[in-house]
């Protein structure tokens, strides 16, 4: 086992270890213990249509008329994603599922390739994982990473337990921690200050893929973007943010890569990246 440069790995969760975003799965669940799942479907529909149609025109000046990266993801953390996710309380799409769905749902989740074991073997590297993500279920992300993480950071479904002889169900309501880019940057530093300094050999990592996840990539002492998310890649040329493109097999020097977002496509690139 080689030694790795970072101490500390933190990650983002959906569409950076899994394939795809986890939400619309979790509300397909939801929709099973309804009377009338169709009617609710529908409803869901058109509030996911409302939300991508933010995203139709990302190189309109609306969207980046801000005068800072901060400012920018505040303004789209307002008029976006605090909408939509009352939205999604005041409609209870989410009421009615079990923990132990949740957790079967994280199991059954597709991962990226190589994520689940690039996890292990920095498990194994004794390197500590946490998992920093605006998904709404800690039971989700458990189930699909089991004991490969150390700690988890999200957002986290209701459950009724007022019955000891039912078994608890959700709400549909959402106990909210993690929503926004400063809530992710924040928890990342907070690691980070606990950790004490950092050096090149006990350095913390970031990895994300969305622009939620941009400020705290950049505060990361390695700072890694994962995917060709289109909207991140825009703000980051509109923002003028330095980066750098990684092929597989390149390994971590910080004279080179500190202080750019470093930008690859797969868990592998990330493994050899990070191996000293």
């Amino acid at each position: 086992m080689g030694k790795y440069v970072a101490s500390a790995l933190i990650t983002d969760f959906d569409e950076t270890i899994t394939q795809q975003d986890t939400i619309n799965p979790m509300v397909q669940l939801a929709a099973k213990q309804y009377a009338n799942p169709e009617s609710m479907l529908s409803a869901w529909e058109d509030l996911s249509k409302w939300y991508l149609a933010q995203f139709r025109q990302p190189n309109s000046p609306s969207l980046f008329d801000a005068p800072s990266l901060e400012s920018f993801l505040d303004h789209y953390h307002c008029l976006v994603e605090e909408v939509s996710l009352q939205k999604v309380v005041q409609q209870r799409f989410l009421a009615g599922i079990e923990p132990y769905q949740l957790r079967q749902l994280g199991q059954q989740t597709a991962k990226k390739p190589f994520a689940i074991q690039v996890l292990s073997r920095l498990k194994e590297a004794q390197v500590r994982i946490e998992i920093l993500s605006a998904n709404w279920s800690t039971d989700l992300i458990l189930g699909a990473v089991g004991d490969l993480c150390d700690q988890v950071y999200s957002n986290n479904l209701v459950f009724d337990r007022t019955d000891p002889d039912a078994p608890a169900i959700t709400t549909g309501e959402i106990q909210l921690h993690i929503t926004s880019a400063r809530h992710k940057q924040a928890r990342l530093k907070q690691s980070m200050s606990q950790r004490g300094l950092t050096t090149t050999t006990g350095a913390i990592a970031y990895i994300g893929d969305s622009i939620t996840d941009l400020l705290a990539i950049c505060s990361a002492d390695i700072g890694l973007l994962i995917g060709d998310n289109q909207l991140t890649h825009q703000a980051m040329d509109h923002f003028q943010i330095p980066s750098i493109e990684i092929q597989l097999g390149d390994r971590y020097y910080p004279e080179l890569h500190q202080g750019q977002v470093i930008c690859v496509q797969s868990w592998k690139e990330i493994e050899l990246f990070l191996l000293a």
